[in-house]
């Protein structure tokens, strides 16, 4: 029987995806994949974050966006309805 998720566990396994195709797509171009690797290993630690005060710890006060590279973001919109995603569960909890 598969486990339920948390909405926090789905808006982070979200963002992560999108990331990951956003990595597949740099994939042969070294310096944006290493950028993107970078970004995609942050998303990882909010999979791992047992519940929204985990994260809230780790951001350390800073945004998501900021967290993961704004710069980084500047260059990826797409991004932003599942950092959105993730801000909202994390509010909700």
């Amino acid at each position: 029987m598969p486990r339920e998720r948390t909405e926090l566990q789905r808006a982070s396994g979200k963002l992560t995806s999108s990331l990951g195709k956003v990595w597949h797509q740099h994939l042969g171009d070294d310096e944006l994949w290493e950028k993107c690797d970078v970004v995609l290993n942050k998303s990882h630690d909010f999979l791992q974050a047992k519940n929204a005060e985990n994260i809230i710890q780790l951001l350390n006060g800073q945004s998501i966006s900021e967290y993961l590279g704004e710069d980084f973001l500047q260059h990826h919109p797409q991004i932003l309805e599942y950092i959105r995603e993730l801000e909202k569960a994390i509010r909700d909890e």
